[in-house]
């Protein structure tokens, strides 16, 4: 079923469960947000990539608006809700300055494959250790970690198109099988370098 939401399209690609903070401006999203805010609904974060606006976004939940300023811009942080695809796309809505959209939302399940879950933990552990990230692996879902892998925003888009946990898990694991040599080998450049006027000592060689 189809629903109307107010559109805040963003370049980015932001992701249910996700938190999200903004400093808003304009002043179509002064009024937006302030609407959201006083009547509790809800606004859509299509992603806007090489400047154009892509059919899928996220449904965003104001929890908290954390400063307002005299010239009325504000600081808020939002939550992602639901993944959407946008069907169509209004720019001009009568009576509001922001655009609104026809959107159907996506029915994301989260179920997690054990076996496929201790693999993506073991290769992100290794990523993370390699990039000297600490971050807390016990639960998490795919979207959690997506921002902090290397993806593009391409990678990241049609990551949020996928509606099945066990796909998206696999798929980021197809992205890490893919980066960590290129890591691999940026970290033995940088050891390379760091010897770089160190005596050397190397092992003797049987001719």
């Amino acid at each position: 079923m189809k629903q109307l939401l107010p559109m805040f399209p963003l370049n980015m690609v932001s992701f249910p469960r996700e938190e999200v903070n903004l400093h808003i401006f304009e002043e179509r999203y002064k009024q937006l947000i302030n609407e959201c805010w006083e009547e509790k609904k809800c606004f859509g974060i299509p992603a806007y990539i090489d400047k154009k606006l892509m059919n899928y976004g996220t449904e965003m939940s104001v929890v908290e608006i954390s400063k307002v300023f005299k010239n009325g811009e504000m600081n808020i942080k939002s939550v992602g809700r639901r993944a959407f695809k946008l069907l169509n796309f209004h720019p001009n809505t009568p009576n509001k300055l922001y655009a609104t959209a026809d959107v159907e939302f996506i029915k994301n399940d989260y179920e997690i494959d054990e076996e496929i879950k201790d693999l993506l933990i073991e290769k992100l552990k290794l990523l993370f250790d390699r990039l000297n990230i600490k971050k807390n692996l016990k639960t998490f879902d795919s979207f959690e970690v997506a921002h902090y892998i290397g993806m593009t925003q391409r990678e990241e888009f049609a990551l949020l198109k996928i509606e099945a946990e066990k796909e998206r898990q696999i798929e980021i694991i197809k992205h890490l099988d893919k980066i960590m040599p290129v890591i691999e080998r940026a970290q033995q450049i940088k050891n390379r370098v760091s010897m770089n006027g160190h005596f050397k000592n190397f092992p003797k060689l049987d001719f």
